[in-house]
């Protein structure tokens, strides 16, 4: 992945899909340690939880549609989080915007071992 493009166009769908659904409490990308150059798309939201699966493929048809399935085949997979997690607050407490870019490295993010991440919302949304 060419990063500053690449960012650049997870910066810009993170804007789009928050216009027409609403915030996120985390929308990320995360590079685990364990895989080689697949990035996870990592997405939480109140309006994706109750339906995670329904979440889950609305995101990945979002990123098909809008950005085209080249930048789909970077990712290894799409997760949907909690939005109410501890590890998913602690972020937000941690890092606390929304439509921004926070790149971070070598660091334990949701209790996993992350190489790299790129944060591109990251908040405490109001019940």
């Amino acid at each position: 992945m060419k990063t500053l493009g690449w960012t650049k166009i997870f910066h810009e769908l993170e804007r789009e899909i928050a216009a027409e659904k609403g915030d996120f409490t985390l929308f990320a990308l995360f590079m685990r340690d364990e895989e080689l150059e697949l990035w996870d798309l990592v997405a939480s939201a109140p309006w994706l939880w109750p339906d995670r699966q329904a979440g889950t493929a609305y995101l990945i048809e979002a990123i098909r549609s809008k950005k085209g399935k080249e930048v789909l085949s970077t990712l290894s997979r799409v997760v949907v989080v909690d939005p109410d997690a501890p590890s998913v607050m602690e972020i937000a407490d941690a890092i606390g915007m929304q439509h921004g870019t926070v790149e971070v490295r070598d660091s334990v993010l949701l209790g996993q071992p992350i190489r790299h991440a790129y944060i591109f919302a990251s908040q405490r949304l109001a019940s």
